[in-house]
C-alpha cells in the first residue's frame, strides 16, 4: 500500500466506512473511492469494505504514513545538510 491509498483508506475510517462522505471530503467522484478501495484489497488481500478487515487495513496505513513521513524527514534533513555545506564555502 503506497501513502496516497493509506491517507484514502484513513480517512475512508474517519467517515465511518461511508464512500460518499469520503469522495465529498477529497472532491472525487465516489466510484474513484471504490476504484482506490478495490486496489487496496487487490494489494493487500484484505477487503476494506468489510469492518474487521478494515480493523487489520488501518495500523498498516497508519504505519505507511508513519514511514513515508520519516523518510521525508530525513530527505529534508539530508538536503538542508548540503544546502548549509554549500553555504559555507
Amino acid at each position: 500500500m503506497d501513502e496516497r491509498l493509506a491517507r484514502i483508506l484513513l480517512l475512508y475510517a474517519d467517515n465511518n466506512m461511508n464512500v460518499q462522505a469520503t469522495a465529498n471530503q477529497l472532491f472525487f467522484h465516489r466510484n474513484s473511492i471504490l476504484y482506490h478501495l478495490n486496489t487496496i484489497y487487490n494489494r493487500t488481500g484484505k477487503n476494506p469494505r468489510n469492518f474487521y478487515d478494515l480493523c487489520e487495513l488501518v495500523p498498516m496505513a497508519k504505519s505507511v504514513i508513519k514511514q513515508a513521513e520519516q523518510e521525508l524527514q530525513l530527505f529534508i534533513k539530508q538536503r538542508g545538510d548540503s544546502c548549509n555545506g554549500e553555504q559555507e564555502r
